[in-house]
């Protein structure tokens, strides 16, 4: 948890890089170090921390990388999307839980 990783702004490790979670960008978190968290808990809100690309993503959105058996894996394969879905709350959460 925390800021400057990578230029990733304010971050949020779940488990580690074995198994886990690291959502970055955020706005603000709302755990602390070493905190137990839930499935379904709040950890932080999207933002726009760090480096961004101006010409890229720019804007507030939450950059979410997954770990699965140390590799780096597409979260979205293991999400469902509403359908119709072609917006955000400028203040959605970031829920943690790990998978």
């Amino acid at each position: 948890m925390g800021s400057g990783l990578l230029n990733a702004g304010n971050v949020v490790q779940i488990g580690n890089t074995t198994n886990g979670h690291r959502l970055c960008h955020l706005d603000s978190y709302i755990v602390r170090n070493g905190q137990t968290v839930t499935v379904g808990q709040v950890v932080g809100y999207m933002g726009y921390t760090g480096y961004t690309i101006p010409s890229g993503i720019g804007g507030t959105h939450l950059h979410w990388i997954m770990f699965k058996n140390g590799s780096r894996v597409n979260p979205l394969n293991y999400v469902s999307v509403p359908s119709g879905s072609t917006s955000v709350p400028s203040k959605m959460p970031a829920v943690g839980s790990v998978v």
